[in-house]
């Protein structure tokens, strides 16, 4: 059996990634961790749950070319380095270069964790996709 190269695959180059792709702005560097904390506030959490939970403050800022979406997970440690609880947040329709920082994008937690806890947020993973119309 004889294995022919087509020539015009042997000339192809690899070409750097355009400034506004994943390689240049990956999703990660989109998302900032603002604030971390332990909450019963009813207002905060949308209902009134009588129990302590981890709230991630996120700032979300588009730096890709496209209207995208976002998702992100999100957990709270203990001091152990121990998860107590997971959750997720995001941002829906960011136009290229705008920036949401409000309660609608935090992750919120659902465990119960104790009062006086000291919990620490970790951001695990970020996907951003381009928003359909």
């Amino acid at each position: 059996m004889t294995v022919t190269a087509t020539p015009s695959l042997l000339s192809q180059t690899a070409t750097t990634p355009a400034p506004s792709s994943t390689a240049f702005n990956p999703p990660a560097d989109d998302v900032q961790l603002v604030g971390c904390a332990l909450t019963d506030d009813p207002y905060r959490l949308n209902y009134h749950s009588g129990k302590f939970v981890g709230v991630a403050d996120l700032k979300i800022t588009n730096h890709s070319s496209e209207v995208s979406d976002y998702s992100v997970s999100v957990e709270f440690v203990n001091a152990q380095g121990e998860r107590l609880d997971m959750s997720y947040g995001g941002a829906q329709k960011l136009a290229p270069g705008q920036s949401q920082n409000n309660n609608d994008e935090d992750a919120h937690g659902t465990k119960s964790i104790p009062a006086g806890t000291k919990v620490t947020c970790r951001i695990l993973d970020v996907i951003r996709i381009a928003s359909t119309q």
